[in-house]
């Protein structure tokens, strides 16, 4: 399943993080996984920070994207990678997520969807 959301190569995201996904049949309507990369950030106490601070940001806001999911019956499975090179707080990590889930509900209302 992994290796189908990086051979699609559909993903939206505001810097510093991407989102890359799929539509999928089965399973809850969103479905996510968070990564960060071991080349930029050596210690594990300093990925973890930061995938929890995505987590907790999208699920903060994943209320809107939910309910579009819900409504229009699409299921979406994907995977947010942190892409930056230095952490980042709080107030900027909700900004960056809120920006990716506008940038993918936008792409997913898109009808030309390939």
């Amino acid at each position: 399943m992994i290796g189908s959301l990086f051979k699609e190569k559909r993903s939206v995201g505001a810097f510093p993080i991407r989102f890359f996904y799929t539509n999928t049949l089965e399973g809850f309507s969103l479905q996510s996984a968070f990564s960060v990369s071991k080349k930029h950030f050596k210690k594990a106490v300093d990925r973890n920070r930061l995938k929890r601070l995505m987590r907790e940001c999208l699920r903060l806001n994943k209320d809107r994207l939910i309910s579009y999911l819900d409504e229009k019956d699409l299921k979406v499975c994907g995977m947010w990678v942190y892409v930056g090179n230095e952490a980042i707080n709080y107030l900027q990590m909700n900004k960056a997520v809120n920006k990716s889930i506008d940038k993918l509900l936008a792409e997913l209302s898109n009808p030309q969807n390939d």
